[in-house]
């Protein structure tokens, strides 16, 4: 069964969008990209509040460290060697056995010649001493250099001094450090999120492509359901009670009395079953009475034609200069049409149009394509698609090739120039394959959605020809990828409970519906001049 295939296709896609959903989330940890876009905010703004307190900190204790450094005349490396060796005792008890000797040599010197005894040993012991105290100062600080034996004794203050500014430079590595950590720290949460906007973008066509599944799914399977409820409605069965008798002898009733009563009752029961057919018929009758039960305001009426060879004699561009005025009343209602439906939206005009119908035989295509020609008439550029799988027309109206069309562009098989065809430098169609057979499948209404957006920036209008509600799920669909939608009804041939059934369908899927085109009304009919209420002007527009 056709849509128990569709159904079962359709929830197949559903659930493999939602897996991919899933796992896309847990691939990347997301759970609320837009809190979590918000904590990274405030954790950046943060981090950057730290690291500039922290340089603040760290220049102020570079500036102490410089200032400690001048006061004492050497490094803070070089002030903490000194400090090692003044709290060292042998150091010390050699620095002043030194300075003894050395104070003794000076005075030896005052009262001796160079060359003196005295002097000379003096010298010696000096050197001794000096060979002694390098050594010891260089077990305790090996780097100690021969001119660094002059800061061997430092004062109280100075040590004090040399251990501030020991502290500061600790407190310096450690502001240092934490600058580079948090920089670091930055430098993750910002790529982090810069990569939150190609998530976001991920998650939301995901999203829409789960949406768009479930709404194929739920239609399918709504059509699924009625298709069901159909075929379980069984007559029951009849069953004979008792068999007839056949009578001895005539009847002797008056023959005239009983032609009288018979055609008493042939008209009865003629008036009987004329009203009966009625009944069972379950068309309607007049455009009103389609456009109420729709719930949507009449549009336009188009007066019936005298020909079914196609729109040719049917084009605007054409009848305009004609002298046949069944012909001008034609032009003039696909003129007015047009009129309306530009004067339904004052902000902005809709570009992408679906005309659908209830049920079939209902003149769909040939709306479509007097209307697109109605708008080329005007020197806007206007692309007619045929997106009726059921029952595709528009390359027989045209008279144009459908070697290449609508479904060898989704399958790839043709480009979407190749498959364009050009009728007027402003009319193009875009026709549908000849099928063989009735199609498996859906269309593939993601790449539609893509060719459409395409479409919009290369045309003025696009007017979509969708197969009617009753007959397939496409045309609810393809009106999520439309501006506005208008459904045909032609008056004497539309059912009523199929125009129930695609009133449910629009209202469920909360589709834009513009209004309703009331199609090949007689031009005898005192219905075919209507007056038409437009919204954005609040004045009637009579067809006459």
């Amino acid at each position: 069964m056709f849509f128990g295939a569709a159904a079962a296709q359709t929830e197949l896609a559903v659930r493999t969008i939602e897996s991919e959903l899933r796992a896309f989330r847990e691939k990347n940890k997301v759970l609320a990209l837009k809190q979590q876009t918000d904590a990274l905010v405030q954790n950046i703004d943060r981090v950057d509040t730290e690291i500039d307190n922290a340089r603040i900190q760290l220049d102020e204790v570079s500036q102490q460290i410089k200032a400690l450094q001048g006061q004492l005349g050497m490094t803070s490396k070089a002030a903490a060697e000194a400090t090692s060796l003044s709290s060292s005792t042998m150091v010390q008890q050699l620095l002043t056995e030194l300075q003894s000797v050395q104070r003794e040599l000076d005075q030896a010197r005052s009262r001796f010649q160079e060359t003196h005894p005295i002097v000379q040993g003096l010298r010696d012991q000096e050197r001794a001493l000096q060979s002694r105290l390098q050594t010891s100062s260089g077990q305790i600080s090996p780097d100690l250099s021969a001119t660094s034996l002059k800061n061997l004794q430092l004062s109280a203050l100075d040590q004090q001094l040399t251990a501030e500014l020991v502290k500061l430079e600790v407190e310096q590595a450690g502001l240092l450090t934490r600058v580079d950590g948090l920089s670091q720290v930055r430098q993750q949460q910002v790529g982090q999120s810069q990569s939150i906007p190609l998530l976001e973008q991920t998650q939301r066509a995901l999203e829409r492509r789960l949406e768009a599944a479930q709404t194929t799914y739920s239609l399918v399977l709504q059509r699924l359901q009625e298709i069901q409820i159909a075929e379980n409605q069984t007559i029951g069965n009849v069953r004979v009670i008792a068999q007839a008798t056949l009578p001895d002898k005539p009847d002797s009733t008056d023959k005239k009395l009983l032609l009288l009563g018979g055609l008493t009752l042939g008209l009865l029961g003629g008036t009987a079953a004329a009203l009966f057919a009625d009944l069972l018929d379950g068309s309607v009758k007049t455009a009103e009475e389609a456009a109420d039960l729709l719930g949507y305001g009449l549009l336009g009426v188009i007066p019936s034609g005298r020909s079914s060879s196609g729109p040719a004699q049917l084009r605007p561009f054409e009848l305009d200069s004609s002298s046949d005025q069944h012909a001008l009343q034609i032009s003039s209602a696909y003129s007015n049409l047009q009129a309306n439906v530009r004067l339904l939206s004052a902000t902005q005009e809709p570009k992408t149009l679906m005309i659908t119908a209830s049920s079939r035989r209902e003149g769909t295509s040939g709306v479509v394509a007097n209307f697109a020609a109605s708008i080329a008439d005007s020197s806007s550029k206007v692309l007619i698609i045929d997106a009726n799988l059921e029952s595709s027309a528009q390359a027989e109206i045209w008279q144009c090739s459908s070697a290449n069309g609508l479904l060898d562009v989704l399958s790839s098989r043709a480009s979407l120039h190749a498959a364009i065809q050009d009728i007027t430098p402003f009319l193009s169609v875009l026709p549908m394959n000849r099928l063989n057979q009735r199609p498996l499948t859906m269309l593939d209404f993601k790449k539609i959605e893509v060719i459409v957006h395409d479409l919009r920036k290369q045309f003025d209008f696009v007017v979509i020809d969708a197969p009617c509600l009753s007959d397939s799920v496409d045309a609810s669909v393809l009106g999520t990828l439309v501006d506005g939608i208008l459904v045909v009804v032609k008056p004497q041939v539309a059912k009523k409970n199929d125009i129930l059934a695609a009133k449910r369908r629009l209202e469920h899927a909360d589709r834009k519906v513009l209004g309703v085109v009331a199609n090949e009304l007689k031009v005898s009919d005192p219905r075919s001049s209507v007056s038409l209420y437009s919204p954005a002007s609040n004045h009637p527009i009579f067809i006459q």
